[in-house]
This record gives structure tokens, sequence and C-alpha cells, in this order.
């Protein structure tokens, strides 16, 4: 436990030296509860003290196992470790329970109290309150919040919007324990994907007043109106300046900030390669697009949103499918040169896209359906689907029948797999025993980390349908680029050649270099206004208005050609 203890003194050396204002350092901490005060002053030196003592220039505590190997001597390194920091960062999830017991170890670990998260952890916010008035009173420094949140699993309705009440519970009981310590809860990253997400951040620690939120979001642009189901709901309705200030409002209160983890020199190659799509698989895409524009003119104004909604959804789920086929040469030269393959997808990996037949298309409408407009969903989108002949495999029958004779180092994480089978598969993962994974973004795209700690598993991360904003972008890039990885990395965007997708590539290889990485391919001119729409998250509040930018939608307020308007039942090539 000496030696990351000796490397951060090391470091701090070196930022002082280096003229970094500000250096300090983040740990775990897991608050210890039982009735056994030497069992719980044992596991605390374990958990806690045995980092936390020697950083406050109090030494290394009496080790906590029993007939410990002889102690060097570590007076030179003690007061390198003890150099004074300017804060200390609080990652906290858990407490620990103990009781007396044996072994190396002299204490036995208790079940959880109350209730627990997806991954078995116990849920108990006054930990975090507990722990905070402790460090309060021991650490000179200011105290930053720097991890805390739940896993539960997602269960997605059809509805529009994914009710997750047992994290948002979380998540409120916390913010209110740190709150009652007198702290200010600091997020990192990305914590919020809309504007009015960023409540949980800015009610709780006083920068708005309760009962106001509603009326200080309005100089953002961000207003209120009816839903369609009863009660109000927030919606954006300004333009990229309007996010750019709010992003710098919170920036300003570091409440915001981005991910400043960099790889070593050399590790990480970032890459935008250009699939070959057949010409019919190109065509289909786009008499899909043509029909449901021609759908979307032809609806009332109220529904059209609604109608280029599912445009939009329909043709990117189709486009990762055509893409994933496209891919698979790809897939296969990775693996022949020595790479582990970690293959994102965005839609539903294992389900057939069928719209050959009337009932396959109304099938299609009943799981697409959004916000209750069923009715709306099935006069447009029904009759411009009729006669696509139209049928994809799912993901996972591609890439099965591609590579099922990997046997066992094929593995799959979406959906369909249950607890202990995603658990299993982590497992083979971080081992290097599974070199083809198919992950969902909605398992694996958030929170999981897929990195390599050993240095013998080289990876490669392929994510085919490419993000929209600058938070999924860093969710994708978080995935495998993580603090302590030591394999290489190369992470491929692939890209189709049709427009609106080669648009979107382009700009998600120029944010990538305004991020300050290097990127193979993906060369395009991009309007820093666009590049600005991706950093800022505009397709998050205003998708249409994200698209016009990328010139991939024509104005609604043009109509179609009347050949396009009313030619609605044109043959396709099969689909492959």
């Amino acid at each position: 436990m000496t030696r990351p203890l000796l490397g951060h003194g090391l470091a701090v050396e070196a930022l002082r030296a280096a003229g970094t204002k500000r250096v300090g350092i983040v740990l775990n901490f897991a608050p210890v509860y039982g009735e056994d005060p030497e069992a719980v002053d044992v596991a605390d030196r374990y958990h806690n003290r045995y980092f936390l003592d020697p950083i406050l220039g109090r030494g290394y505590p009496e080790s906590p196992f029993q007939d410990p190997p002889p102690t060097p001597n570590l007076s030179r390194d003690l007061e390198l470790v003890a150099r004074p920091l300017d804060f200390l960062g609080v990652n906290y999830y858990a407490p620990v329970r103990v009781a007396p017991g044996t072994g190396p170890l002299p204490v036995r670990y208790l079940p959880p109290e109350g209730p627990v998260t997806a991954m078995g952890w116990e849920v108990y916010p006054k930990g975090l309150y507990h722990l905070l008035k402790h460090l309060g009173r021991e650490v000179p420094w200011p105290l930053y919040i720097t991890e805390n949140g739940a896993a539960y699993p997602d269960l997605w309705t059809g509805e529009a919007v994914v009710e997750d009440p047992e994290r948002v519970a979380y998540l409120e009981a916390h913010v209110e324990a740190a709150w009652r310590a007198l702290f200010t809860l600091y997020a990192t990253a990305t914590p919020f994907d809309r504007p009015w997400e960023a409540r949980y951040l800015l009610e709780p620690t006083g920068f708005v007043p309760y009962r106001l939120f509603t009326r200080f979001m309005r100089q953002f642009a961000v207003y209120t109106r009816e839903r369609y189901r009863g009660g109000r709901e927030f919606y954006f309705a300004g333009g990229i300046e309007d996010l750019a200030r709010f992003h710098g409002y919170l920036r300003d209160r570091n409440l915001l900030t981005k991910r400043l983890f960099r790889p070593p020199e050399g590790l990480v190659a970032y890459e935008v390669p250009l699939l070959e799509v057949p010409e019919e698989a190109k065509a289909l895409l786009a008499e899909v697009r043509r029909r449901l524009k021609a759908a979307a003119y032809r609806a009332p104004q109220e529904e059209r949103g609604i109608v280029m909604a599912q445009r939009t959804l329909l043709s990117r789920a189709i486009l990762e499918r055509i893409k994933l086929r496209a891919a698979l040469p790809l897939v296969a030269g990775l693996l022949e040169e020595g790479w582990h393959v970690l293959l994102f997808v965005q839609y539903r990996s294992d389900k057939t896209l069928d719209l050959t037949s009337p009932e396959a298309v109304e099938a299609f409408l009943q799981d697409a359906e959004e916000r209750g407009l069923k009715g709306a969903l099935h006069r447009h989108l029904a009759p411009a689907l009729k006669g696509l002949g139209l049928t994809l495999p799912s993901p996972v029958a591609m890439v099965r029948e591609a590579f099922g004779g990997l046997g066992e180092d094929l593995a799959f994480y979406t959906g369909a797999e249950t607890g202990s089978a995603l658990r299993r598969t982590k497992a083979a993962w971080d081992e290097g025993r599974v070199r083809l994974l198919l992950a969902t973004a909605g398992k694996g795209g958030v929170g999981l980390s897929f990195h390599d700690t050993t240095g013998k598993r080289p990876t490669a991360q392929i994510v085919l349908t490419l993000p929209w904003t600058a938070t999924g972008l860093d969710q994708v890039l978080g995935r495998v680029v993580r603090l302590g990885m030591k394999s290489p990395v190369r992470i491929l965007f692939p890209a189709a050649p049709v427009p609106f997708e080669q648009q979107l590539a382009a700009t998600v290889a120029q944010s990538l270099r305004t991020l300050g990485y290097a990127v193979r391919g993906g060369e395009g001119v991009v309007p820093e206004r666009v590049v600005e729409a991706f950093l800022y998250d505009l397709a998050a509040v205003d998708l249409m208005g994200f698209l016009r930018l990328l010139e991939a939608e024509e104005s609604l307020s043009k109509a179609p050609r009347e050949e396009e308007a009313s030619s609605l039942e044109v043959p396709l090539p099969p689909s492959g």
C-alpha cells in the first residue's frame, strides 16, 4: 500500500514544479459500522486510515493485519507523502459493517442492512453525512464529493421518458446528506443530458433557491408547458449561445468540468474509417427516409415533429445494421491482428427489424410508440412503410453467424442476458478470455469499465452508431480509456458513405480534435457552429435543429417534389 502514496508524493512535487496551482488527491472511503470497537478500528485502518493518515502527516497507522511482515523504514517517504495539498476528493458509495473474525484481517464482513443497489451495495445516505462530518474535522483542505451514484436496472417501456425512481431517490437522499453536512456537491464530467436536469445540483447546493428554479432557467431559454398526459414539462426554445452560457454558469461555480484524464502518449488511437456499403442498401435507406419525410409533410403541423423523430430513429436503426454487416470484415481483421474487440450497438440487439407485412409494421409501431401518440404514428407511418419489404437480422444474429466459430471467445453484453450472465461475461472479458464482445449502449455504454489494467489485452472499440452530443461521446470514450489502462486501445467510429452520416462523422472527428485528440479519418469541412452545437449537446434538447445545422435535413416548410409525395409504393431491391 505504500507505493501508491509514494507515487502520489512524487506527483505532487512534479505538479508543483510545473506550476500547477491546485493539487489534490481523491480517495475511496467506506465508513465502518459495528458493535465491536476493536473490529471497527481494524476495518477503519484498512479501508480509510491507511491512506488518509500519511497524507495528513500522521504516519502509517498500525497494520490491520495479524502477524504482518516486517515494515521497512519509511521515515524518508513520509515527509514526501505528506506534502500540503489544496483539496481532498471524496468517493463514497456504501458503508462497511463488520464483526470480530479470524484470518489475516481479523474481521468478518456483515451483510448490508436495508436496500441495496443492483451491484449489492448498501444504500445508506447517512454514511455520507457521517463521513463528511468526520473529514470536516480531520482534513484542513476543502472537500469535494468526486464520486457517488448507484446502479439500477433501466426498464424501457416504450415511453419517451425512462422512469428511474430508484436512482432519483438515491441521488436526492445523498444530495440532502451532503447538504446537511454543509458541503457543496462537486459533479464531474457530464452529470446531466438536458439543462433542467441540473436541478439536483443547483437547488441543494443553494445556488438556486427552492421553488425558483423554473424562473431561474428562463434566462437560458428553458420554459415549461403542458404535458400530453397532464402536468407540466420543461422544454428548450433557445440556441447554442444559451446552452454555452448555461455551461459557463456551471463551470464558474465548480459544478461542471470535463474529463481531464489523458492516457499515456501513443497508447490510444482514434479513427473514423469509411465503410463500403452496397448500393442497394443505400437505396433502401434513402427510400425509407424519403417516404417518412413525405409522410411528415402531409401530417398536421402539431404531429410533424413526432413523425420526423421516428424517421430519424428508424433511419439510424436501419443504418446501424447496414453498417454492422459492412463492418464484419473490419472486425475479422482486428481479431486476426490480435486485438480484443468491443463492438457497441445502440438499438435492439436481439430483434429482427421486420417491415415485410402489415402485421410486422403494426408490431414495429407498437414497439416504437412515443408519448402515447399511437394514433399519430399509425396514421402517418403505416401507409408510408407499406410495401417496403424490409427485413434486417438482429445484430446478435449477424455476429453469431459470422463469428460463431469463436465459441466461448464470443460473448454478448445486452439486455437479453440475465444479471448473473452479465457478471460472468464481464469477468471473462476482464480476464482476457473473451476476444469479441457485442454490447448494447443501454447495458454497457454508461458507467461500466472495459479497460485493461494488466497490459495483456489490447482493445479495439467499434462504435457503430455515432453519438450526437459531447455527453454521448464522453460516455463512449470512458469505456476503455480510463485511469489505470495499460494496453493499447483503438477507438473506431465507422462511417457509411451516405450524406448525413458522413457529415456527422466529420463533426465527431473535428470535435475530438477540438478536445485535443489526434484523429485519423473523418476529414471534411465542419463549421465552427456545428462543432459548438455538438460540444454543448444541442441535439439533446433540439434534435431537428442540430440535424439542420448538419444540413442533413431539409426544412419541412419546403414541400417534397410531387413525385416524391405521391409515389409511396416503389419496389425496393432485397436487403440482403
